[in-house]
């Protein structure tokens, strides 16, 4: 029985701890408040489900303080092995936490034992452990599909654009896919490029900078088209289509990294683009801490596209309010 306990408290903060990291990543940048509301009161019954599930008859309090002290290990480890530290043992955020597991502690006390209760109990912590389990499963599919080459002779290559540095300059990840897609109008692959990404920093868009690269790597300006519009993954695709039409490119490639392109490409048959993939590789993609990292981020975004795929509209080009703006 003891053994029992101990084994389903493990599980307990593994599926808690998964399942506060989707919501985290989900709404920590997009919206803090909703991500507030959603630790304390979710939050709340899960570790109150969980409570219920590990032990019905007996409710110890210092099993708390084991679950608030093994999230809070989970997210320093987490800090260590990330390129990017201090993003996900924020004391606020786990403090929040804390919280929510001593409030869900006193509702599984507070209910009677009851039949019904159990079952919801079980169900909720179940659902918690498929969350959890669904994002590293999603990692790898990420992985597998988007390293997966359909590169082909096209009309045209759309190169998706990466967030600028501070100072204006391209990251790792855009130098990449720019040295990719270059290669491809060098080797007569595809006779142009659409440069699509309008964020600017410091004066600068995310596709002049593209340009750039391409004219660095001898690329003629007669095979580069810019969209300057596109702030998202959504809007590249809501903005390059016209010019892709115009430009009468029937077969097109997906010029991204891996760990981009499975969501790129659900999003760019969203907006009625057929491409066949062919992925970049960057100094981000080939560091296993960022490659891993950002596998993480993008699985997190997909599995919001994919279950609001079957009800969501295509994006608006430049839209008043940048639907599904992310940092990359």
């Amino acid at each position: 029985m003891i053994r029992r306990a101990v084994l389903l408290q493990v599980v307990a903060g593994l599926a808690l701890a998964g399942a506060w990291l989707y919501t985290c990543e989900s709404y920590r940048e997009r919206d803090p408040f909703v991500l507030a509301v959603l630790v304390l009161g979710p939050g709340t019954l899960l570790a109150a489900a969980w409570e219920t599930v590990i032990e019905r008859d007996e409710r110890r309090w210092h099993r708390v303080l084991w679950l608030a002290g093994a999230l809070f290990g989970i997210d320093m480890l987490l800090d260590a092995g990330s390129p990017y530290p201090a993003r996900f043992g924020v004391l606020g955020w786990e403090a929040l936490k804390t919280a929510a597991l001593f409030a869900g502690w006193l509702v599984a006390a507070g209910l009677p034992a009851s039949r019904w209760w159990r079952r919801v109990a079980i169900l909720l912590a179940a659902a918690s452990l498929v969350l959890s389990l669904a994002v590293p499963v999603t990692m790898a599919y990420l992985a597998l599909d988007g390293s997966r080459d359909d590169t082909a002779p096209a009309d045209a290559a759309l190169v998706l654009g990466y967030a600028l540095a501070a100072d204006g300059t391209a990251q790792p990840q855009l130098v990449g896919r720019m040295a990719h897609a270059s290669d491809l109008v060098k080797r007569g692959v595809v006779p142009r490029l659409v440069l699509s990404g309008g964020a600017a920093k410091n004066g600068h868009t995310e596709a002049s900078v593209m340009r750039d690269l391409a004219r660095a790597a001898g690329v003629p300006d007669t095979a580069i088209v810019l969209d300057e519009a596109a702030r998202s993954t959504i809007e590249n695709f809501a903005c390059s289509r016209p010019i892709l039409e115009h430009a009468h490119a029937a077969r097109v490639l997906l010029v991204t990294e891996p760990w981009h392109m499975t969501r790129a490409q659900l999003l760019a048959r969203r907006h009625g683009i057929t491409a066949r993939q062919s992925p970049a590789s960057s100094a981000i993609w080939t560091s296993p801490r960022h490659a891993t990292y950002w596998l993480f981020r993008d699985a997190v975004a997909f599995l919001h596209e994919l279950a609001r795929d079957p009800f969501a509209e295509p994006g608006t080009c430049n839209a008043r309010v940048c639907e599904g703006c992310r940092t990359f």
